[in-house]
């Protein structure tokens, strides 16, 4: 076969993955052992390890060849829209991965529509609220201003509180071990 013909093959999808496909367990474990051999950081190989973890559950043992778009589309619609793009991007990761190792011809994460990010607005407040707010800060600095000064002037001088386990230090103004 030549070069053409093989791409002409590839192309029309006539070169299909191994014909018996792992199961999706194997095809997670496999990665997750590959990226953690490749030196990817500790925090990626586990935020993949808990995403692809929650993706496996209850569809480990199907072969990865079988799964679909709709598949992935019921898994990623059962999560919050917040974290959609991240949960994507894992699958995405798994599934290329598949196809490196040929256990797969596609990737259905190509297929999947992207997922729209709304900021939120931001908090504005009234004037009356703003005011509120700023009452209850003052109400809450004086009964801390007020605490702090039962607590130094109700015990000697340098002697500690709490059984001498802790004091609060009248120049720092925050707890300090003695």
């Amino acid at each position: 076969m030549e070069f053409w013909d093989l791409l002409r093959a590839l192309d029309s999808r006539q070169i299909e993955a191994r014909t018996e496909s792992p199961s999706l367990k194997a095809v997670v474990d496999e990665i997750l052992a590959a990226k953690h051999g490749a030196g990817r950081s500790p925090r990626y190989v586990d935020s993949l390890r808990i995403i692809l973890g929650q993706f496996v559950s209850g569809r480990g043992s199907l072969p990865i060849a079988s799964l679909t778009l709709a598949d992935v589309e019921r898994w990623l619609d059962s999560k919050n829209s917040a974290g959609r793009a991240t949960y994507k991007a894992r699958l995405s990761s798994l599934f290329a991965f598949a196809i490196r190792r040929r256990y797969r011809h596609d990737n259905p994460c190509d297929a999947e529509e992207a997922p729209t990010l709304r900021a939120l607005s931001p908090a504005i407040f009234t004037v009356r609220q703003d005011a509120r707010c700023l009452a209850t800060l003052r109400r809450s600095l004086v009964r801390l201003r007020l605490l702090q000064f039962k607590s130094e002037g109700n015990r000697p001088a340098g002697s500690p509180t709490n059984g001498g386990t802790a004091s609060l230090s009248s120049t720092a103004r925050k707890p300090s071990l003695t």
